[in-house]
């Protein structure tokens, strides 16, 4: 689930989730980069936000790995992450 969070003014992933079953083959990084291509090339986005929960360590490495840094954002149980579009690089290698 992705789009733009119109309370906030910015693009965000909100729900991201792959089958237990189809975990750690790389179908969730395809999958994650597919939808962020998306919204780069649909809506042109500069910036995408999401965030994962503290014991999701798992959610964590697969965000960061597309290039999404923590921005220090804690709400809840939740840590904020941010995506600047023009630092991602080739990050599907």
């Amino acid at each position: 689930m992705l789009g733009y969070y119109e309370a906030e003014g910015y693009y965000t992933l909100w729900k991201f989730m792959i089958d237990e079953k189809y975990q750690k083959k790389g179908y969730g990084k395809k999958a994650l980069r597919l939808g962020i291509d998306y919204l780069i090339n649909r809506f042109k986005v500069k910036e995408i936000y999401t965030a994962y929960y503290t014991e999701n360590r798992i959610a964590r490495n697969l965000y960061a790995s597309i290039g999404f840094r923590e921005t220090g954002e804690i709400v809840g149980n939740q840590i904020g992450m941010k995506l600047i579009v023009s630092d991602m690089g080739d990050s599907l290698s």
